[in-house]
Protein backbone atom coordinates (compact mmCIF):
# COMPACT_ATOMS: atom_id res chain seq x y z
CA UNK A 1 0.00 0.00 0.00
CA UNK A 2 1.72 3.39 -0.90
CA UNK A 3 2.45 5.59 1.90
CA UNK A 4 0.12 8.61 2.33
CA UNK A 5 2.32 11.76 2.91
CA UNK A 6 0.31 13.48 5.33
CA UNK A 7 -2.86 13.99 6.93
CA UNK A 8 -4.69 15.75 4.73
CA UNK A 9 -4.27 12.96 1.78
CA UNK A 10 -5.13 10.35 4.27
CA UNK A 11 -8.33 12.11 5.14
CA UNK A 12 -9.12 12.95 1.39
CA UNK A 13 -8.52 9.39 0.42
CA UNK A 14 -11.23 8.03 2.93
CA UNK A 15 -13.61 10.82 1.70
CA UNK A 16 -13.44 9.73 -1.58
CA UNK A 17 -14.20 6.45 -0.65
CA UNK A 18 -17.33 7.20 1.34
CA UNK A 19 -15.38 7.15 4.26
CA UNK A 20 -14.58 3.25 4.40
CA UNK A 21 -11.13 1.95 4.28
CA UNK A 22 -10.63 -1.77 1.81
CA UNK A 23 -8.34 -4.06 2.40
CA UNK A 24 -7.27 -7.64 0.92
CA UNK A 25 -9.93 -9.35 3.38
CA UNK A 26 -12.23 -7.34 5.14
CA UNK A 27 -14.00 -4.02 4.95
CA UNK A 28 -13.96 -1.86 7.53
CA UNK A 29 -16.08 1.79 8.34
CA UNK A 30 -15.27 4.48 11.10
CA UNK A 31 -17.54 6.54 12.16
CA UNK A 32 -16.75 9.93 14.04
CA UNK A 33 -19.96 11.72 16.05
CA UNK A 34 -19.68 14.24 18.91
CA UNK A 35 -20.81 13.02 22.26
CA UNK A 36 -22.28 15.29 25.25
CA UNK A 37 -19.19 13.33 26.92
CA UNK A 38 -16.69 13.32 24.04
CA UNK A 39 -16.29 12.10 20.43
CA UNK A 40 -17.42 9.03 20.12
CA UNK A 41 -15.34 6.82 16.68
CA UNK A 42 -16.90 3.44 16.06
CA UNK A 43 -15.52 0.63 13.94
CA UNK A 44 -17.68 -1.29 11.91
CA UNK A 45 -16.32 -4.78 9.96
CA UNK A 46 -18.20 -7.62 9.07
CA UNK A 47 -21.25 -7.98 11.94
CA UNK A 48 -18.81 -6.62 14.64
CA UNK A 49 -19.04 -2.89 16.16
CA UNK A 50 -16.22 -1.54 18.68
CA UNK A 51 -16.72 2.46 19.92
CA UNK A 52 -14.07 4.04 21.65
CA UNK A 53 -14.27 7.70 22.92
CA UNK A 54 -11.87 10.32 22.00
CA UNK A 55 -11.05 12.47 25.69
CA UNK A 56 -12.36 15.81 23.77
CA UNK A 57 -15.70 17.53 24.10
CA UNK A 58 -16.59 19.30 21.08
CA UNK A 59 -19.04 22.13 20.13
CA UNK A 60 -21.74 21.06 17.43
CA UNK A 61 -22.21 24.01 16.05
CA UNK A 62 -18.04 23.68 14.93
CA UNK A 63 -18.10 20.13 13.71
CA UNK A 64 -18.48 19.10 10.18
CA UNK A 65 -20.75 15.81 10.14
CA UNK A 66 -19.64 15.74 6.35
CA UNK A 67 -15.70 15.09 6.92
CA UNK A 68 -16.21 13.75 10.42
CA UNK A 69 -13.80 16.44 12.24
CA UNK A 70 -13.64 19.78 13.68
CA UNK A 71 -13.97 22.71 11.47
CA UNK A 72 -10.68 24.52 10.37
CA UNK A 73 -9.62 27.31 12.32
CA UNK A 74 -12.19 26.14 15.53
CA UNK A 75 -12.04 25.75 19.25
CA UNK A 76 -13.75 23.79 21.59
CA UNK A 77 -13.22 24.20 25.22
CA UNK A 78 -9.74 26.30 24.47
CA UNK A 79 -8.39 23.21 22.54
CA UNK A 80 -8.20 23.89 19.05
CA UNK A 81 -9.45 21.87 16.32
CA UNK A 82 -6.18 20.70 14.95
CA UNK A 83 -4.89 19.42 17.83
CA UNK A 84 -8.26 17.34 18.33
CA UNK A 85 -8.26 16.10 14.23
CA UNK A 86 -4.69 14.76 15.18
CA UNK A 87 -6.09 12.79 18.30
CA UNK A 88 -8.84 11.59 15.39
CA UNK A 89 -6.06 10.72 12.70
CA UNK A 90 -4.08 8.64 15.57
CA UNK A 91 -7.17 6.34 16.33
CA UNK A 92 -7.97 5.40 12.48
CA UNK A 93 -4.41 4.93 11.92
CA UNK A 94 -4.01 2.83 14.82
CA UNK A 95 -6.90 0.76 13.42
CA UNK A 96 -5.36 0.78 10.27
CA UNK A 97 -2.34 -1.03 11.84
CA UNK A 98 -4.10 -3.32 13.43
CA UNK A 99 -6.20 -4.66 10.62
CA UNK A 100 -3.02 -4.86 8.42
CA UNK A 101 -0.80 -6.39 10.97
CA UNK A 102 -3.64 -9.49 11.40
CA UNK A 103 -4.77 -9.72 7.30
CA UNK A 104 -0.79 -10.13 7.21
CA UNK A 105 -1.04 -13.13 9.44
CA UNK A 106 -4.45 -14.67 7.79
CA UNK A 107 -6.62 -13.53 10.05
CA UNK A 108 -9.38 -11.10 10.94
CA UNK A 109 -9.70 -9.20 14.82
CA UNK A 110 -12.73 -9.89 16.41
CA UNK A 111 -14.11 -7.02 18.53
CA UNK A 112 -12.73 -7.66 21.92
CA UNK A 113 -9.16 -8.21 20.46
CA UNK A 114 -9.27 -4.86 18.18
CA UNK A 115 -10.36 -2.94 21.17
CA UNK A 116 -7.94 -4.30 24.01
CA UNK A 117 -4.69 -3.80 21.08
CA UNK A 118 -6.11 0.04 20.39
CA UNK A 119 -6.84 1.08 23.91
CA UNK A 120 -3.33 -0.51 24.55
CA UNK A 121 -1.75 1.07 21.71
CA UNK A 122 -3.47 4.92 22.22
CA UNK A 123 -2.03 4.10 26.09
CA UNK A 124 -5.96 4.24 27.67
CA UNK A 125 -5.11 2.61 30.91
CA UNK A 126 -8.67 1.75 33.06
CA UNK A 127 -7.92 5.25 35.06
CA UNK A 128 -8.20 7.11 32.08
CA UNK A 129 -12.01 5.98 31.16
CA UNK A 130 -13.33 7.24 34.14
CA UNK A 131 -16.63 8.51 33.84
CA UNK A 132 -16.49 7.50 29.82
CA UNK A 133 -16.22 3.93 30.56
CA UNK A 134 -19.43 3.31 31.47
CA UNK A 135 -21.03 5.28 28.83
CA UNK A 136 -18.53 3.32 26.10
CA UNK A 137 -19.29 0.07 27.34
CA UNK A 138 -23.43 1.18 27.06
CA UNK A 139 -22.76 1.83 23.70
CA UNK A 140 -20.90 -1.28 23.01
CA UNK A 141 -23.88 -3.13 24.13
CA UNK A 142 -26.54 -1.20 22.20
CA UNK A 143 -24.27 -1.16 18.70
CA UNK A 144 -23.16 -5.14 19.29
CA UNK A 145 -26.19 -6.65 20.93
CA UNK A 146 -28.83 -4.90 18.57
CA UNK A 147 -27.01 -6.67 15.63
CA UNK A 148 -26.67 -9.76 16.66
CA UNK A 149 -30.00 -10.42 18.61
CA UNK A 150 -31.64 -8.53 16.21
CA UNK A 151 -33.35 -6.09 18.87
CA UNK A 152 -36.31 -3.97 17.11
CA UNK A 153 -36.71 0.20 16.76
CA UNK A 154 -38.68 0.12 20.26
CA UNK A 155 -35.98 -2.27 21.56
CA UNK A 156 -33.15 -0.03 20.74
CA UNK A 157 -35.18 3.15 21.34
CA UNK A 158 -36.22 1.71 24.90
CA UNK A 159 -32.02 1.20 25.78
CA UNK A 160 -31.19 4.73 24.49
CA UNK A 161 -33.86 5.98 26.82
CA UNK A 162 -32.08 4.79 29.50
CA UNK A 163 -29.09 6.18 28.65
CA UNK A 164 -30.14 9.29 28.78
CA UNK A 165 -31.64 8.62 32.38
CA UNK A 166 -28.20 7.14 33.38
CA UNK A 167 -25.85 10.44 32.93
CA UNK A 168 -28.23 12.00 35.23
CA UNK A 169 -27.64 9.00 37.69
CA UNK A 170 -23.66 8.08 37.17
CA UNK A 171 -21.39 9.69 39.35
CA UNK A 172 -18.37 11.86 37.22
CA UNK A 173 -15.65 8.93 38.19
CA UNK A 174 -17.42 5.92 38.38
CA UNK A 175 -16.52 2.86 36.62
CA UNK A 176 -18.87 -0.65 36.02
CA UNK A 177 -17.38 -2.11 39.07
CA UNK A 178 -18.16 0.84 41.23
CA UNK A 179 -21.77 -0.32 40.58
CA UNK A 180 -23.22 -1.97 43.97
CA UNK A 181 -26.68 -2.22 45.67
CA UNK A 182 -26.37 1.61 46.74
CA UNK A 183 -26.21 2.30 43.35
CA UNK A 184 -29.23 0.62 42.30
CA UNK A 185 -31.29 2.17 45.38
CA UNK A 186 -29.88 5.17 44.02
CA UNK A 187 -31.11 4.76 40.60
CA UNK A 188 -34.20 3.37 41.63
CA UNK A 189 -35.17 6.73 44.28
CA UNK A 190 -34.40 8.55 40.70
CA UNK A 191 -37.41 7.85 38.93
CA UNK A 192 -39.66 7.37 41.74
CA UNK A 193 -38.82 11.05 42.21
CA UNK A 194 -38.86 11.77 39.10
CA UNK A 195 -42.50 10.67 38.91
CA UNK A 196 -42.45 7.55 36.81
CA UNK A 197 -45.11 5.00 37.68
CA UNK A 198 -43.16 1.81 39.45
CA UNK A 199 -44.38 -0.31 36.48
CA UNK A 200 -42.00 1.95 34.35
CA UNK A 201 -39.29 2.00 37.31
CA UNK A 202 -39.43 -1.60 36.95
CA UNK A 203 -38.76 -1.87 33.62
CA UNK A 204 -35.87 0.26 33.78
CA UNK A 205 -33.84 -1.64 36.19
CA UNK A 206 -34.81 -4.96 34.49
CA UNK A 207 -33.49 -3.26 31.16
CA UNK A 208 -30.31 -1.78 33.60
CA UNK A 209 -29.36 -5.25 34.80
CA UNK A 210 -29.91 -6.86 31.12
CA UNK A 211 -26.54 -4.70 30.37
CA UNK A 212 -24.85 -5.77 33.21
CA UNK A 213 -25.13 -9.12 32.74
CA UNK A 214 -23.46 -8.36 28.93
CA UNK A 215 -20.91 -6.64 30.72
CA UNK A 216 -20.30 -9.47 33.07
CA UNK A 217 -20.42 -12.18 30.60
CA UNK A 218 -17.87 -10.15 28.34
CA UNK A 219 -15.47 -9.55 31.48
CA UNK A 220 -16.03 -5.92 32.53
CA UNK A 221 -17.89 -6.50 35.47
CA UNK A 222 -17.35 -8.79 38.55
CA UNK A 223 -19.51 -7.89 41.03
CA UNK A 224 -22.60 -9.06 42.49
CA UNK A 225 -24.85 -6.40 42.70
CA UNK A 226 -27.40 -8.08 39.94
CA UNK A 227 -28.48 -11.05 41.89
CA UNK A 228 -28.41 -8.48 45.85
CA UNK A 229 -30.52 -5.84 44.72
CA UNK A 230 -34.14 -6.49 43.89
CA UNK A 231 -36.98 -3.74 43.84
CA UNK A 232 -39.64 -4.08 45.74
CA UNK A 233 -42.33 -1.76 44.39
CA UNK A 234 -45.41 -1.64 45.09
CA UNK A 235 -48.84 -2.18 42.33
CA UNK A 236 -46.20 -3.67 39.54
CA UNK A 237 -48.32 -6.52 39.98
CA UNK A 238 -51.12 -4.64 38.80
CA UNK A 239 -52.12 -5.00 35.21
CA UNK A 240 -53.67 -2.11 33.23
CA UNK A 241 -57.35 -3.36 31.59
CA UNK A 242 -57.11 -4.65 27.92
CA UNK A 243 -58.27 -2.03 26.31
CA UNK A 244 -60.45 -3.38 22.87
CA UNK A 245 -63.17 -2.47 20.93
CA UNK A 246 -66.25 -4.92 21.24
CA UNK A 247 -67.72 -6.10 18.05
CA UNK A 248 -70.24 -3.78 17.47
CA UNK A 249 -68.05 -0.42 18.89
CA UNK A 250 -65.81 -1.92 15.99
CA UNK A 251 -68.79 -2.44 13.39
CA UNK A 252 -69.74 1.08 14.24
CA UNK A 253 -66.13 2.69 13.52
CA UNK A 254 -65.54 0.40 10.17
CA UNK A 255 -69.21 2.18 8.93
CA UNK A 256 -68.87 5.78 9.99
CA UNK A 257 -68.07 8.10 7.15
CA UNK A 258 -65.35 10.08 8.63
CA UNK A 259 -65.33 13.89 8.93
CA UNK A 260 -61.47 14.13 6.82
CA UNK A 261 -59.52 12.32 4.42
CA UNK A 262 -56.79 11.74 6.73
CA UNK A 263 -59.43 10.39 9.61
CA UNK A 264 -60.85 7.95 6.70
CA UNK A 265 -57.12 6.56 5.95
CA UNK A 266 -56.15 5.89 9.64
CA UNK A 267 -59.70 4.41 10.10
CA UNK A 268 -59.12 1.96 7.56
CA UNK A 269 -55.70 1.02 8.54
CA UNK A 270 -56.49 0.64 12.15
CA UNK A 271 -59.70 -1.35 11.24
CA UNK A 272 -57.62 -3.77 8.79
CA UNK A 273 -55.90 -4.29 12.17
CA UNK A 274 -58.66 -5.02 14.08
CA UNK A 275 -60.00 -7.94 11.24
CA UNK A 276 -55.79 -9.40 10.22
CA UNK A 277 -54.09 -9.14 14.46
CA UNK A 278 -51.31 -7.20 12.56
CA UNK A 279 -49.57 -4.83 14.76
CA UNK A 280 -48.46 -1.42 13.67
CA UNK A 281 -45.06 -2.67 12.50
CA UNK A 282 -46.23 -4.97 10.53
CA UNK A 283 -48.89 -3.40 9.10
CA UNK A 284 -46.48 -0.35 7.99
CA UNK A 285 -44.08 -2.77 5.98
CA UNK A 286 -46.91 -4.49 4.43
CA UNK A 287 -46.80 -5.05 0.73
CA UNK A 288 -48.64 -6.40 -2.55
CA UNK A 289 -46.86 -9.21 -3.18
CA UNK A 290 -47.57 -9.95 0.61
CA UNK A 291 -51.16 -10.42 -0.48
CA UNK A 292 -51.93 -13.74 -2.33
CA UNK A 293 -55.47 -15.37 -2.72
CA UNK A 294 -57.80 -14.70 0.11
CA UNK A 295 -54.77 -15.13 2.82
CA UNK A 296 -51.51 -12.61 3.75
CA UNK A 297 -48.40 -14.09 4.19
CA UNK A 298 -45.40 -12.06 6.51
CA UNK A 299 -42.43 -12.55 8.65
CA UNK A 300 -43.12 -10.19 11.89
CA UNK A 301 -41.20 -7.60 12.60
CA UNK A 302 -40.85 -8.19 16.47
CA UNK A 303 -40.68 -11.62 16.54
CA UNK A 304 -39.67 -12.68 13.13
CA UNK A 305 -42.29 -15.31 12.99
CA UNK A 306 -43.70 -16.63 9.50
CA UNK A 307 -47.75 -15.96 9.58
CA UNK A 308 -50.07 -16.66 6.92
CA UNK A 309 -53.32 -15.21 8.20
CA UNK A 310 -56.61 -15.71 5.78
CA UNK A 311 -58.65 -12.76 4.56
CA UNK A 312 -62.14 -12.48 5.73
CA UNK A 313 -64.85 -9.90 3.54
CA UNK A 314 -63.52 -6.75 5.64
CA UNK A 315 -59.90 -6.91 5.23
CA UNK A 316 -60.22 -7.91 1.65
CA UNK A 317 -63.25 -4.75 1.44
CA UNK A 318 -60.34 -2.73 3.05
CA UNK A 319 -57.42 -4.17 0.57
CA UNK A 320 -59.85 -3.50 -2.52
CA UNK A 321 -60.59 0.28 -1.49
CA UNK A 322 -57.06 0.76 -2.19
CA UNK A 323 -55.86 -1.21 -4.61
CA UNK A 324 -55.49 1.00 -7.21
CA UNK A 325 -53.60 3.99 -5.07
CA UNK A 326 -49.71 4.15 -5.56
CA UNK A 327 -48.01 3.98 -2.53
CA UNK A 328 -44.07 4.52 -1.90
CA UNK A 329 -42.16 0.87 -1.90
CA UNK A 330 -45.46 -1.13 -3.25
CA UNK A 331 -47.13 -0.94 -0.16
CA UNK A 332 -50.73 -1.90 0.15
CA UNK A 333 -52.17 1.01 2.77
CA UNK A 334 -51.78 4.35 3.46
CA UNK A 335 -50.49 4.36 6.57
CA UNK A 336 -49.27 7.19 8.55
CA UNK A 337 -46.43 7.16 11.39
CA UNK A 338 -47.09 5.74 14.36
CA UNK A 339 -47.00 8.51 16.39
CA UNK A 340 -49.88 10.48 14.46
CA UNK A 341 -51.82 6.96 14.13
CA UNK A 342 -52.18 7.14 17.82
CA UNK A 343 -53.24 10.86 17.79
CA UNK A 344 -55.91 9.99 14.84
CA UNK A 345 -56.98 6.66 16.40
CA UNK A 346 -58.19 8.66 19.77
CA UNK A 347 -59.66 11.25 17.44
CA UNK A 348 -61.46 8.63 15.52
CA UNK A 349 -62.67 7.29 18.68
CA UNK A 350 -64.18 10.86 20.59
CA UNK A 351 -65.84 11.01 17.15
CA UNK A 352 -67.40 7.47 17.19
CA UNK A 353 -68.70 8.44 21.78
CA UNK A 354 -66.38 6.00 22.18
CA UNK A 355 -66.29 6.89 26.00
CA UNK A 356 -66.55 3.94 28.37
CA UNK A 357 -64.79 5.20 31.28
CA UNK A 358 -62.41 3.27 32.36
CA UNK A 359 -60.36 3.31 35.50
CA UNK A 360 -56.46 3.25 36.48
CA UNK A 361 -54.87 2.24 39.71
CA UNK A 362 -51.09 2.84 39.46
CA UNK A 363 -48.42 4.03 42.27
CA UNK A 364 -45.58 5.99 42.13
CA UNK A 365 -43.17 4.86 45.19
CA UNK A 366 -45.62 3.89 47.93
CA UNK A 367 -48.06 6.56 46.96
CA UNK A 368 -51.46 4.75 45.09
CA UNK A 369 -53.14 7.07 42.53
CA UNK A 370 -56.19 6.64 40.41
CA UNK A 371 -57.33 8.01 37.72
CA UNK A 372 -60.69 7.49 35.30
CA UNK A 373 -60.20 8.15 31.29
CA UNK A 374 -62.54 7.72 28.69
CA UNK A 375 -62.07 4.63 26.06
CA UNK A 376 -61.42 6.71 23.36
CA UNK A 377 -58.28 8.51 25.11
CA UNK A 378 -56.33 5.08 26.00
CA UNK A 379 -56.98 3.60 22.23
CA UNK A 380 -53.25 3.30 20.49
CA UNK A 381 -52.61 0.92 17.74
CA UNK A 382 -51.94 -1.90 19.52
CA UNK A 383 -55.60 -2.05 20.94
CA UNK A 384 -56.54 -3.42 17.26
CA UNK A 385 -54.61 -6.54 18.06
CA UNK A 386 -56.75 -6.67 21.15
CA UNK A 387 -59.45 -6.40 19.49
CA UNK A 388 -59.09 -9.17 16.99
CA UNK A 389 -58.09 -11.77 19.62
CA UNK A 390 -60.72 -11.03 22.09
CA UNK A 391 -63.26 -10.73 19.36
CA UNK A 392 -62.41 -14.39 17.63
CA UNK A 393 -62.47 -15.60 20.71
CA UNK A 394 -65.72 -14.39 21.39
CA UNK A 395 -66.96 -15.62 18.13
CA UNK A 396 -66.00 -18.85 19.17
CA UNK A 397 -62.77 -19.60 17.48
CA UNK A 398 -60.65 -21.91 19.36
CA UNK A 399 -57.59 -20.19 20.81
CA UNK A 400 -55.35 -22.44 19.16
CA UNK A 401 -56.59 -21.21 15.82
CA UNK A 402 -56.09 -17.64 16.91
CA UNK A 403 -52.57 -18.51 18.38
CA UNK A 404 -51.84 -19.45 14.69
CA UNK A 405 -52.90 -15.95 13.27
CA UNK A 406 -51.84 -13.80 16.25
CA UNK A 407 -48.26 -16.06 16.52
CA UNK A 408 -48.35 -16.18 20.17
CA UNK A 409 -46.63 -19.00 21.61
CA UNK A 410 -48.16 -20.19 24.65
CA UNK A 411 -51.54 -20.10 26.78
CA UNK A 412 -50.21 -17.68 28.96
CA UNK A 413 -50.35 -14.41 26.75
CA UNK A 414 -53.88 -15.52 26.17
CA UNK A 415 -55.24 -16.23 29.51
CA UNK A 416 -56.30 -12.00 29.71
CA UNK A 417 -58.27 -12.22 26.70
CA UNK A 418 -60.11 -15.76 27.77
CA UNK A 419 -60.90 -13.88 30.85
CA UNK A 420 -62.48 -10.95 29.27
CA UNK A 421 -64.84 -13.56 27.20
CA UNK A 422 -65.40 -15.61 29.91
CA UNK A 423 -66.78 -12.25 31.47
CA UNK A 424 -68.68 -11.79 28.78
CA UNK A 425 -70.29 -14.88 28.79
CA UNK A 426 -71.37 -14.83 32.78
CA UNK A 427 -73.22 -11.57 31.92
CA UNK A 428 -74.97 -12.53 28.70
CA UNK A 429 -76.08 -15.52 30.57
CA UNK A 430 -77.28 -13.68 33.08
CA UNK A 431 -79.86 -12.07 30.86
CA UNK A 432 -81.83 -15.57 31.62
CA UNK A 433 -82.19 -14.17 35.31
CA UNK A 434 -83.89 -10.75 34.02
Amino acid sequence: MRKLRNFSELHNTRKRRNVSIISKQVKRKYNILPEQYGIRFRIRWNQNIVSLFIQYKVEKSKWSYETMRCKNNTFHYNISASEINREIAAYESTADEIFNRYELAGNIPDKFQLKNEMELALGKSKEDKCHNSMFELFDNFIDSESISSSWSAGTIKKFKSLRKHLENIVEHDMDINDIDVAFFNRATNYFIQGGYENSSTRKYIYYFKWFMRWARKNGYYNGKAIELFSAKLKGTDIHDAIVYLTWDELQMMYNTEMPSPYLDRARDVFCFCCFTSLRYSDVVKLQRQDVHDGYIEIVTQKTSDDLRIELNKYSKAILEKYKDCDFKNNKCLPVPTNQKMNVFIKEIGEYCCFDTPIKRVYYIGNKRHEETLMKYELLSTHAARRTFVVNALRLGIPAEVVMRWTGHKNYEAMKPYIAIVDEFKRSEMDKFNG
